[in-house]
């Protein structure tokens, strides 16, 4: 949550500083040139910041960052599981393989599209599944 927060506020700091720039660019060509017409103001004036290289640089990290993020998300959701359900009335055990995503609190969805949903009398246990 405070990630989100943290990323709205650097959105909103980089649209005030764009905004700026552009503001401030056109007072600037608003105004008269003073002096000579031979004379380029942009001589004497300080370097400005390189903001366009900065707020690319920015939107490319981000852009990395979120894709990454991403990429490690699915790669968690898809992890192969084994859960076995044991009936404690008869002490019988089933073995299934689930996708990690497909695994909830009373029920899943097994790799070949079973529902199976689960008494409360029943105990789930559940393992990453071997890699084969």
């Amino acid at each position: 949550m405070l990630g989100k927060i943290l990323l709205t506020a650097l959105v909103c700091g980089l649209v005030y500083l764009v905004w700026r720039h552009q503001k401030s660019q056109l007072l600037e060509q608003g105004k008269p040139a003073s002096g000579t017409a031979t004379q380029n103001p942009r001589i004497s004036r300080s370097p400005r910041p390189p903001i366009k290289r900065l707020t690319m640089g920015v939107l490319l990290v981000m852009s990395l960052g979120s894709g990454v993020w991403m990429l490690l998300d699915w790669r968690e959701r898809h992890t192969l599981l084994e859960v076995r359900v044991i009936n404690p009335m008869t002490g019988s055990e089933t073995a299934y393989q689930v996708l990690k995503k497909d695994l909830q609190e009373n029920a899943f969805v097994t790799r070949d599209g079973q529902r199976i949903r689960i008494a409360s009398s029943e105990r789930l246990e559940v393992q990453r599944a071997p890699r084969n």
